[in-house]
């Protein structure tokens, strides 16, 4: 495109010097609509930077969600790769808040389950500490009831801490094949038993076909 430019800047100054004093004032008048014309080219191409900048500006003070638009010309390709990086940003943005709310929901969660086993955990030990005489069937009892509850709250903060791991990759997650069709089947009987459904003879069937999935 310079090289046409060049070219035909060329061949109408050539045919000014052709026109001697006709040149001169064909040559004053060409320099100033060359002038005009360039001076119009660059407003043109400061204000496309200009647009340009106040975006990146826009992206820099946190505006992630207002893309690049409007024709920039030979900026284009530039506008292009900004519009990537911001999607890019918005993206990675949403997922770091995604993750932040997984979190304070696990957190809160467990927090809320861990009441349920260790509610009675405190009741039965009170129980057997404040010195009420109780027999060895019933203090054997209490034992069991303490022990299966922090059995369970042991499994809790397990689980807590697993999901951790995961979610800051510091435990390799590697990909198991499952027969999930062995899953369903248990989980079929176990609605096919209870009372709910077994108590109105209600029958479950199904024909599910044997395959493996890799979770």
């Amino acid at each position: 495109t310079l090289l046409k430019w060049v070219c035909v800047n060329f061949l109408l100054v050539a045919v000014c010097c052709c026109l001697w004093y006709f040149g001169v004032a064909g040559g004053i008048l060409y320099s100033i609509v060359l002038f005009f014309l360039l001076r119009k080219y660059m407003r043109n191409v400061q204000q496309q930077y200009n647009q340009l900048l106040s975006a990146t500006q826009r992206m820099a003070g946190g505006d992630l969600h207002t893309p690049v638009e409007g024709d920039l010309g030979m900026l284009n390709p530039l506008r292009d790769s900004l519009n990537d990086v911001r999607a890019g940003f918005e993206t990675a943005v949403e997922e770091e808040v995604r993750s932040r709310n997984m979190k304070t929901e696990l957190i809160t969660n467990v927090s809320h389950d861990l009441k349920t086993p260790l509610s009675p955990v405190k009741g039965y030990a009170e129980l057997l500490a404040d010195g009420t005489d109780v027999d060895t069937k019933t203090a054997q009892e209490y034992g069991t009831i303490i022990l299966k509850n922090v059995d369970y709250a042991e499994k809790l903060m397990n689980d807590l801490k697993l999901t951790y791991q995961l979610e800051s990759g510091a435990f390799p997650f590697r990909p198991q094949p499952v027969r999930l069709v062995r899953y369903l089947k248990e989980l079929v009987i176990d609605i096919a038993n209870d009372p709910a459904f077994s108590d109105r003879n209600i029958e479950f069937a199904c024909d599910l076909p044997e395959f493996t999935v890799s979770i």
